[in-house]
């Protein structure tokens, strides 16, 4: 499988007790296919394959917000009033 996309030498912060470090990550069709180092990350690439130099910066996993009840809900977010709305004249 080839990779959309590839970060490469990166300081990527994997999560993982068995490899917290890693240089590269692949991805194809928005899911990560590879972590590990950068010769490796380019073995998925081809010439349609975006390749970002990350220059050493760190990547970390996504945050997820899990507070979002009304949309997993399918419920549209609750109206507050606004404070000139909420004074009647």
């Amino acid at each position: 499988m080839k990779a959309d996309k590839i970060l490469i030498n990166g300081r990527v912060y994997t999560v993982n007790k068995e490899r917290d470090w890693a240089e590269a990550v692949c991805v194809a069709d928005n899911i990560i296919i590879f972590v590990g180092s950068t010769d490796a990350a380019l073995e998925y690439k081809d010439d349609d394959t975006q390749v970002i130099d990350l220059q050493k910066k760190m990547l970390l996993p996504g945050f997820i917000e899990a507070h979002a009840r009304c949309a997993r809900r399918r419920r549209p977010w609750p109206r507050f009033p606004t404070p000139a709305a909420s004074h009647s004249q």
